[in-house]
């Protein structure tokens, strides 16, 4: 990946995170409550029948939903792409093991890239990076 990319996905990630810390700060409850997370009940949508008015007006009433849900989906993303991860793994084990070949690199030199990609690519390792989360 360029490092421009990187820098770019960073930045949009901190945006993100950002605007939504603002938004929770500037939107959040004005009475303080001990319940967390919140009952269903105390939501006080049954009369409403459109399951994205629902979650609309939950984020509303408590911004931290959002949060959860993004969260999430990054997990359930990772989760989905851990196959993905493993071949970018072989791949980079691949070519370094060319270079080794021409002696472009030391015979001892290991990769990190590699290694990364191969972490990330761990079934068990995404459950326990994402429940540290």
């Amino acid at each position: 990946m360029k490092h421009s990319l990187r820098v770019g996905i960073i930045l949009i990630l901190i945006i993100i995170f950002g605007s939504l810390i603002v938004y929770a700060s500037e939107h959040g409850s004005d009475t303080y409550t001990t319940d967390f997370p919140k009952p269903q009940s105390r939501y006080q949508d049954s009369h409403m029948t459109s399951i994205i008015d629902i979650l609309k007006y939950r984020v509303q009433v408590e911004p931290f939903n959002l949060m959860a849900f993004l969260i999430f989906a990054c997990a359930i993303t990772h989760t989905m792409f851990t196959n993905w991860f493993k071949k970018k793994a072989h791949v980079c084990e691949k070519n370094l093991k060319l270079k080794k070949e021409h002696g472009l690199v030391d015979k001892n030199y290991q990769s990190m890239r590699a290694g990364i990609f191969h972490l990330l690519g761990e079934i068990e390792a995404v459950f326990g990076l994402w429940s540290i989360v």
